[in-house]
């Protein structure tokens, strides 16, 4: 998708925040049972939109306090989150996750 559609897409979805409102349709969405059960949809999905983005994975309550840490497992991976101890705000969470033997790290500049 190119910028300019992700931004015509924000700019609706800002329009649904301000008018308390969503999009209404006259029909009935189907969507087959299929898409929620079959296991290599699920892998792609997990590949292509999950392990692509960052994810909400802990809340402000459960890590107040610099040094505070979180261990997960999240999408099939080991994950550490902790908080940095920086005395002023803003006070970002760090995580880390393990790579899977059969992955490869990034490059440099990547």
């Amino acid at each position: 998708m190119s910028l300019a559609a992700h931004g015509e897409v924000a700019q609706v979805l800002l329009d649904y925040v301000e008018q308390n409102r969503t999009f209404r349709t006259e029909q009935i969405t189907r969507v087959p049972s299929v898409h929620y059960t079959d296991p290599e949809r699920w892998s792609r999905e997990m590949a292509l939109i999950f392990k692509r983005v960052p994810l909400m994975l802990a809340l402000t309550a459960e890590l107040p306090n610099a040094g505070d840490y979180k261990a997960m497992t999240a999408l099939g991976l080991p994950i550490l989150i902790s908080v940095t101890a920086i005395k002023r705000p803003p006070r970002f969470a760090m995580c880390v996750a393990a790579m899977p033997p059969t992955a490869t790290a990034p490059s440099a500049g990547s």
